[in-house]
């Protein structure tokens, strides 16, 4: 009896008490992704997508020059009269087999005893002056590249004799405009390396016939504005096949050459030249970025400078706005209202922006260097560009907008590429250039995904391109004050009510507990009083006999 009476109900038990903390706990985390996730992407600041899986790379895919060989000159004692014969044959060799790797069909793809092709990125873009400068003990197989005119280039090169056995070297002095001088010694005739541009379509010769793509460029001459990569040597007196050498100048092992010119000042406004020189109304002509306006663009950004440009981004002297979901949905509505029938343009959103600075946020899912071979011809010695492709907060499918820059990632302390376990948040401030096509690679590690995306008869992309001015990490943060966020109001008070019942409910318990103790006292003392015995059961009457 005294068992089952200790087993009624009294209120809630502990667990279903644990049961109401934990469900109001998950109401209150709820609430919190709520309002960091969903309340931002109902207000135009979603956060990280996760749809996003960068592929990741592999190993590198190039290697240094190895300057073991160049021990001899790595030292400020170094006969600048005399040649080292085994560093020089060295270094040869090296640019020979690299030009033999990148010459095949798909230099990535090579035998395990192939080495990889040498790194193109220069430790030193400068002038012949800048080279000088550079300490003779530590700069032997330094990969530079230099700016200067071709002088004194013989066409026929010359004998190397006991340098190297049965070869013939070229040699040509690059001069800056200061007058000062590099040499530069190659193994082959020096020329420009890369796949010489296909002939204007309809261009006939003078004896009337079509045209027929080159297989070369045509080699340097005397007088040529030119771009050179090469490996540092020594400083060499004397004689260099036909150059003729009083004071001590530095010696390069050409590598690539880039002909070039004297760019023009770069235009005042980039936004009245877009709006006059993009066309990119069809799918054609949005392929490509390499336009007038890309490339003037890039020399614009490029002579302004980084730190330039940042400073005029926070002083205002660089007016810009945000492209978050109002600017996106604009964008669109001007993509869906143009047509290949249409003579007039009724883009009046798009025309608009061309020219104008805005910030875009998002995830850098990639970043490319695109170095001579992946930069065009042009007139404004724009060689090399970086491309940012940042995955917007604002933009469907997951599609990259591609950012054009002409500085690196370096120049961008804090920002990195993402990764599968890390998804790198950025705020790019871009000048809106044009629009771009691109086909994207498509799933590779979702078999199901994958097959979807081979099966879509339209593949293409178009987004906005930018030129990309600035690049800054951009953590997803609560920023505004945590006394507006209504959670944190709810929290509170739902916590202290947490509290309050959970104080409440323990006095009740002391209290009912309490009072059963008084109530089986009780009842013990009255079952005593009637047996006169401990739990003794009362007695009872004897049945009559029958």
């Amino acid at each position: 009896m005294f068992e089952s009476l200790k087993q009624q109900p009294r209120g809630m038990s502990a667990k279903e008490r644990t049961r109401l903390v934990m469900m109001l706990a998950g109401a209150l985390l709820l609430g919190g992704v709520l309002y960091g996730g969903g309340l931002r992407a109902l207000t135009g600041a979603a956060g990280t997508p996760a749809t996003v899986r960068p592929e990741t790379e592999g190993a590198d895919r190039d290697r240094d020059l190895d300057v073991g060989p160049l021990a001899g000159l790595r030292s400020v004692a170094a006969d600048p009269a005399a040649f080292d014969a085994t560093a020089l044959r060295h270094v040869l060799r090296e640019v020979r087999l690299d030009r033999f790797v990148r010459g095949l069909p798909d230099p990535t793809a090579l035998p395990p005893a192939t080495p990889l092709p040498l790194r193109r990125t220069p430790s030193l873009v400068g002038t012949p002056k800048d080279v000088a400068a550079l300490d003779a003990a530590t700069s032997a197989g330094t990969l530079v590249e230099v700016l200067g005119t071709v002088r004194e280039l013989d066409p026929a090169g010359f004998d190397a004799g006991e340098l190297v056995p049965g070869a013939r070297l070229w040699a040509f002095a690059l001069e800056g405009e200061d007058g000062a001088r590099v040499v530069v010694v190659d193994g082959e005739v020096p020329h420009d390396r890369r796949p010489p541009p296909p002939p204007e379509p309809g261009a006939v010769g003078p004896d009337g016939l079509p045209l027929l793509a080159p297989k070369t460029r045509p080699p340097l001459v005397d007088g040529d504005l030119v771009r050179v990569r090469g490996y540092v040597l020594a400083r060499r007196v004397g004689d260099v096949g036909p150059l003729r050498l009083a004071t001590p100048t530095p010696l390069l092992v050409g590598r690539e050459y880039r002909p070039t010119v004297v760019p023009p000042p770069p235009p005042a406004s980039i936004g009245e030249l877009a709006r006059s020189s993009v066309q990119d109304r069809t799918r054609a002509q949005t392929r490509t970025v390499d336009d007038l306006t890309h490339y003037v663009a890039l020399h614009w950004a490029r002579a302004r400078g980084a730190d330039a440009l940042a400073a005029d981004l926070r002083s205002g002297a660089l007016p810009w706005t945000p492209w978050a979901r109002d600017e996106f949905l604009r964008w669109m509505d001007d993509l869906r209202a143009d047509g290949p029938d249409r003579r007039d343009d009724p883009r009046e959103f798009t025309n608009g922006a061309r020219g104008q600075v805005f910030l875009v946020r998002g995830v850098l899912a990639d970043y490319e260097d695109d170095d001579w071979d992946a930069v065009g011809d042009n007139a404004f010695d724009v060689g090399r560009r970086y491309v940012y492709r940042v995955v917007s907060d604002h933009h469907q499918h997951d599609a990259m907008v591609r950012f054009d820059s002409p500085f690196p990632i370096t120049a961008f302390p804090g920002v990195r590429v993402s990764t599968p376990e890390h998804l790198e948040r950025v705020r790019v401030y871009g000048m809106f250039l044009r629009n771009h096509s691109y086909t994207p690679r498509g799933p590779t590690r979702d078999p199901i995904e994958a097959k979807r995306f081979a099966e879509r008869k339209d593949k293409e992309i178009t987004v906005p391109s930018f030129l990309a001015l600035r690049v800054e990490p951009d953590p997803i943060v609560f920023t505004g004050s945590p006394w507006s966020n209504p959670f944190l109001w709810v929290g509170g008070v739902l916590i202290t009510f947490i509290v309050g019942f959970m104080l409440v409910m323990r006095r009740l318990d002391r209290r009912d507990d309490e009072r059963l103790a008084v109530r089986e006292r009780a009842m013990r003392h009255r079952l005593l009083a009637r047996t006169g015995k401990p739990g003794t059961p009362r007695p009872t009457a004897p049945e009559p006999p029958a």
